[in-house]
């Protein structure tokens, strides 16, 4: 198949479906991230792109099913991704790809952590085995770039926060989230009373709801480091986390479980988590 060099990636609309012409070298997209060609619609040649049927790629992204982030979040990471992956028949050697994706938006939106937190949910929807099935390295390096940042994301953002970029690891990278999290917040000895107290069961930002593996992270925690716990500085740390559940509103759900141990809830708060938020102004 003859390569093009053409950069930008065009969606057509169908009868029921949206297609995305992919305009980014075929080799390369079999190699990293061949799960998207399960969904061509029209196969490609040396005079027309290949056509792939978008519609059903996100059909079943758990966010976008519950209306946490936007069909055009996750258009927009797709086409970034697309640009990244046609710019490698001109490198040498395999740059970090979804570290510089992640990067671009962190300072492009410099100090706003929910930009960033929707930017990974909607990369780690996308690279998963059920759409493009990414390489193991594309799925790494945007874990690793997570996990490089979580210091930082501890100390600027809101706990809510913090806890959805951990929850959103792959499992085998969940628990090393967790303890790099877990330290940052020792530093920050209100929020971490708030975890700890609260045995992990906080909300958090996309889906509204307390995640199984955080609960059961900050209960064994719990259980092992009880002895760090002078009563002075339990004491108060009971005494935030009352004062904060106090003002907790109640709000109506349809609670499922997502694959990563999450909990997904479809409620008030999921239906109208964005409205004010300038995030999606970035997109």
């Amino acid at each position: 198949m003859a390569l093009t060099l053409r950069r930008h990636h065009t969606y057509e609309y169908g009868a029921f479906r949206e297609m995305l012409e992919l305009h980014a070298p075929y080799s390369i997209i079999r190699e990293y991230i061949p799960g998207i060609l399960n969904y061509i619609v029209q196969p490609g040649s040396s005079r027309r792109p290949l056509q792939i049927d978008i519609t059903s790629v996100l059909a079943r992204a758990p966010l976008l099913r519950l209306g946490s982030i936007p069909r055009s979040a996750y258009k927009r990471c797709l086409n970034a991704l697309l640009d990244q992956l046609h710019d490698l028949q001109f490198s040498v050697r395999m740059p970090r790809i979804m570290a510089r994706l992640m990067e671009d938006v962190r300072r492009a939106q410099r100090g706003d952590w929910v930009s960033l937190l929707c930017t990974f949910a909607c990369y780690r929807d996308l690279l998963d085995r059920d759409r493009l099935h990414a390489t193991q390295d594309l799925c790494d390096d945007l874990s690793l770039y997570v996990l490089q940042m979580l210091h930082k994301i501890a100390e600027d953002a809101d706990l809510s926060i913090s806890l959805s970029f951990v929850d959103l690891l792959e499992k085998r990278r969940f628990h090393e989230g967790m303890e790099i999290l877990w330290e940052a917040l020792s530093r920050s000895r209100a929020r971490w009373f708030d975890l700890y107290c609260s045995r992990g069961e906080i909300d958090l930002y996309l889906s509204g709801q307390p995640s199984r593996r955080i609960m059961k992270y900050v209960r064994r925690k719990r259980l092992t480091g009880q002895e760090e716990l002078s009563p002075p500085a339990l004491t108060f740390g009971l005494g935030q986390a009352a004062r904060r559940r106090r003002f907790r509103n109640p709000y109506d759900s349809d609670d499922s479980i997502d694959g990563s141990g999450g909990l997904w809830g479809g409620g008030r708060r999921g239906r109208q988590l964005f409205q004010d938020e300038g995030f999606w102004n970035f997109f």
